[in-house]
């Protein structure tokens, strides 16, 4: 398009509501965090100790 045949939509205040403002803090219950935390660390554990201990598929 060019700017002679640029067509320009007419402004209009859009209506709305307010935008609400949202709260960045998580409202996990502190019981749930900490089995979160705990399986986590299990896990990583459980990770830390096989990548010491390489099992062996095969002895030649």
């Amino acid at each position: 398009m060019t700017q002679e045949n640029d067509v320009k939509r007419p402004i209009q205040e859009l209506e709305h509501d307010p935008i609400q403002k949202i709260e960045t803090q998580p409202h996990d219950a502190p019981e749930k965090n900490e089995k979160a935390n705990q399986a986590l660390h299990s896990v990583t554990t459980l990770m830390q100790k096989i990548q010491r201990q390489p099992m062996v598929a095969h002895r030649s």
